[in-house]
């Protein structure tokens, strides 16, 4: 079942730019639906997965390949579980963006999909506008950069 929904995610971004993927992602999003009513699977779309992963691995490395057959289900849910903690700090990330304007609003200068962006934790001082890089309506100051 893990297979299933880690291969539906992946041929899903992969079926949209090639034409070769669109029937397995057809068989993962039907292994899919299928176990979700508490049907079985009956594409024996899980089996398929893993014979191609291990046929890939069997070519580099027997004994990685072996491994990979016989702990197919504990590796797909450990990838399973690592895509969705991305996921949830994806997300977090985005929405942190979103709202406060860095990826990290405690320490802003350390995001790096917002650079040159810094947080201003002090008052201006009046007059003295000019010396730093951030914009002046996080520090009060109008029209100019504050210090």
């Amino acid at each position: 079942m893990v297979a299933c929904i880690i291969a539906l995610i992946v041929l899903a971004f992969m079926a949209l730019f090639s034409a070769k993927y669109r029937v397995w992602f057809r068989e993962a999003l039907s292994c899919v639906t299928r176990r979700f009513v508490l049907k079985s699977c009956n594409t024996g779309f899980d089996s398929k997965v893993k014979s191609v992963v291990t046929a890939k691995l069997l070519k580099k490395n027997v004994k990685m390949a072996r491994f990979t057959h016989k702990y197919f289900e504990a590796i797909s849910w450990i990838f399973m579980i690592i895509f969705v903690v991305s996921l949830v700090f994806t997300a977090y990330g985005l929405y942190n963006i979103a709202v406060y304007g860095s990826c990290d609003p405690q320490n802003p200068d350390m995001c790096v999909l917002t650079p040159g962006i810094s947080s201003c934790s002090h008052e201006c001082p009046e007059g003295n506008c000019q010396a730093s890089m951030v914009p002046c309506d996080t520090c009060g100051c109008s029209g100019e950069e504050c210090s």
